[in-house]
């Protein structure tokens, strides 16, 4: 009786309720307070990235550079997924999770939006990926603007961090394909950096012992060469003097597929490149899903238009199929996205293989066989993983369906790479990190120092302290950015044996108006 006099009573107050109409509330749409972001007195929210942006962390970093003529040396790394580049004054002393010292592509270091031609900041970077130092000057591969720009000794001009040079765009209000014809026709001044309007390509910036500009340019399938002169002069838009992938600078010649991976004058997709002791000339070459075909072409100097390689790491020709599991492991590679050379008494050849999550040492180029020996040269070292048939993210075994916590031994889809004395330092990207690894014995330790994060199981992308945000359907992207075409975020597990078959590909993993890189995930695995 009394549960029904109290529902009775109920009801007649929500007609009482109807039956007075009542003017509808204003909401107040200025928020008192943000919660989730570093500044919370702040009423303009300037970042929707994940967690917490504040200066000392990454959103999948893939470029990294030093910067060899300071004393000490000073570390670049460029944030891909907060849109920036961030520096530290002495890369020898950094504690962990320590503060970057300077951020250049936003006007702070709480910003991580897009920037660059059609916004209010014209000269600041979307998706940066590659970067190189010369003569303590600093070079990135803007990607989502479709250019390089150059930024003048960036420690001694902390106050007036804006690009003198760009290369690929006339002035820096242009971001147009292949500029001046703004196609798909290839020039000999315009780049092809952007795939589709949610994806750019991996691209990478050398320089010769000559001080020439070298430089990846995936969307054209070509590397592109621009001359010291040019360089120095600070040419806005320079002609490149030298291509390599393509019959001339205005072709563009059909990709190589897994069935032609053997050629030796055209690529599929490049997108790293470096220079030995020697002045040979290595790159990272693949298709749009590494896991078909993924191989390092060496070209000897000097360089002429269109020549071809001298040899190929990665593949096994038609004639010379893998015989065992361990011969493809230590032979085949998943997307590299670093390389790098260890000197002294025992030299060596890194590449950082970024689908396999680990890195592989080779020996020096004199030193491989002979083609008809073997056709591409065996690893003798792998750092990141238990053995050289051991394929998952962070360590994890071939079967596993999860992602294994990071540690200073493993690596998650490292994206770049550089060496200096004795340590290499790592863009860990899918841990969202940075590593400092020592040389030891002629393989890398365990991790001794770590960027990005604050401590080695940790692996979110940006900052985790308990007072922040991600809402991005479990992994990280940067709103309204780009994601990388490719070697990104490969997902749980590589199945099966090492020499199985697979066409399966890569899947992307992008939610809808996410341009940011969200990976791929091999479906089937193995290798090929």
């Amino acid at each position: 009786m009394k549960y029904t006099s109290a529902l009775f009573s109920c009801i007649l107050l929500s007609c009482a309720s109807a039956g007075f109409a009542q003017a509808p509330v204003p909401l107040n749409v200025t928020p008192s307070r943000i919660v989730g972001h570093p500044n919370p007195e702040q009423n303009l929210v300037v970042s929707g990235a994940p967690n917490l942006v504040e200066g000392r962390e990454f959103n999948a970093p893939q470029g990294i550079a030093l910067d060899l003529s300071a004393s000490p040396p000073s570390l670049y790394l460029s944030d891909f997924g907060n849109n920036r580049v961030l520096a530290w004054r002495d890369a020898t002393s950094f504690q962990n999770g320590q503060a970057a010292d300077l951020v250049i592509g936003q006007v702070d270091m709480f910003r991580t939006s897009p920037q660059g031609p059609g916004t209010t900041f014209q000269t600041g970077l979307t998706a940066p990926m590659g970067l190189a130092v010369q003569g303590g000057d600093l070079y990135i591969a803007d990607s989502g603007n479709n250019r390089v720009l150059r930024f003048r000794k960036p420690f001694q001009n902390a106050g007036n961090l804006f690009p003198d040079m760009v290369i690929g765009q006339p002035n820096f209000n242009s971001r147009v394909p292949n500029y001046p014809n703004n196609s798909t026709t290839p020039t000999n001044q315009g780049l092809s950096l952007i795939q589709s309007a949610s994806a750019v390509y991996q691209v990478s910036i050398a320089f010769d012992s000559g001080g020439n500009l070298w430089l990846t340019d995936p969307g054209n399938r070509r590397v592109l060469r621009f001359t010291a002169s040019d360089i120095s002069n600070a040419v806005n838009g320079p002609v490149a003097d030298r291509e390599i992938g393509q019959l001339d600078f205005n072709t563009l010649q059909p990709a190589v597929t897994t069935t032609t991976q053997t050629t030796t004058n055209v690529f599929g997709v490049p997108s790293t490149l470096a220079f030995d002791a020697a002045g040979r000339l290595f790159v990272s070459d693949s298709d749009i899903s590494v896991f078909n075909f993924s191989r390092v072409l060496v070209f000897l100097p000097p360089f002429s238009n269109g020549m071809a390689a001298s040899r190929i790491m990665g593949v096994f020709p038609p004639n010379q199929p893998a015989t065992t599991q361990d011969q493809a492991g230590r032979t085949k590679f998943a997307g590299v996205n670093g390389i790098f050379f260890i000197p002294g008494s025992t030299p060596k050849v890194g590449l950082l293989d970024q689908g396999y999550s680990r890195i592989l040492l080779f020996d020096p180029y004199d030193k491989w066989p002979d083609p008809a020996t073997a056709y591409s040269p065996l690893a003798t070292t792998v750092v990141g993983q238990t053995s050289f048939t051991n394929l998952g993210r962070n360590g994890a075994s071939n079967s596993a369906n999860f992602l294994s916590p990071a540690s200073a031994t493993v690596l998650n889809n490292p994206g770049a790479a550089a060496f200096s004395g004795t340590d290499l330092f790592v863009a860990d990207s899918g841990n969202h990190r940075v590593l400092d690894l020592p040389l030891q014995n002629g393989t890398f330790g365990a991790a001794t120092r770590v960027l990005g994060q604050d401590r080695f199981d940790m692996m979110a992308p940006n900052l985790i302290e308990g007072r922040e945000f991600n809402f991005t359907n479990g992994s990280s992207f940067a709103e309204g950015g780009y994601r990388d075409r490719r070697h990104r975020g490969y997902a749980a597990s590589v199945r099966g044996g090492l020499l199985q078959q697979s066409r399966a590909g890569l899947q992307r993993l992008s939610p809808p108006g996410c341009r940011r890189p969200r990976g791929y995930r091999d479906r089937a695995g193995g290798f090929q």
